[in-house]
Formats: C-alpha cells, structure tokens, sequence
C-alpha cells in the first residue's frame, strides 16, 4: 500500500542556535487537517477508542532532519483469514 502523508501538518529542522532538547518546528493548517480527514483512503484507517474515532500514525525522521507524519496502514490479520496449507507433501525432507 501507498504511504499516505498526513497532509496539514509540516515540520522542520530546529534552528542552528536552538537548544539541544528542541527537536524540530512545526505548523499545523487546520483547513487542510480537516480535508485530509475526509478522504476516503485516510477514513479507511479510522480506528475507534472508547467511543472516538481516531487515527493511528508513525513519525519518520527526514533526511533534512524534518519530521514526516505518515498514515499506519497496517491490519493486522483476523482470525478468519489464514493462509490455506497445501496437500502437496512432496517437497518434506521426511
């Protein structure tokens, strides 16, 4: 699947003369946030805790030292679907 960036949340690099516990500067456009969470492909992802939705998401550090907020598209598999074993003993070194 497609990494989906989170879009309406930027980040950048801290400062030259920041201090050393500041990891990085950021800007959040609410309009865009909101957009974002409308779209079928992110609303897809919506998990639900204790009655509200929510969004589970990963931080990557970018190689300019920026933060990328990306989509956890990960669905973890469920009971019902398991891989079907094969009758084809064959290639068994016994």
């Amino acid at each position: 699947m497609a990494t989906i960036y989170v879009e309406g949340i930027r980040s950048f690099p801290p400062r030259d003369n920041a201090p050393e516990f500041v990891i990085g500067n950021g800007v959040f456009t609410p309009r865009q946030l909101m957009d974002f969470f409308k779209k079928p492909e992110v609303v897809e992802h919506f998990t639900e805790y204790k009655g509200d939705k929510q969004v589970k998401f990963q931080v990557l550090k970018g190689r300019d030292g920026s933060l990328n907020f990306v989509i956890d598209t990960f669905k973890p598999e469920t009971k019902g679907e398991t891989v079907a074993a094969s009758n084809d003993d064959s290639d068994l070194p016994f």
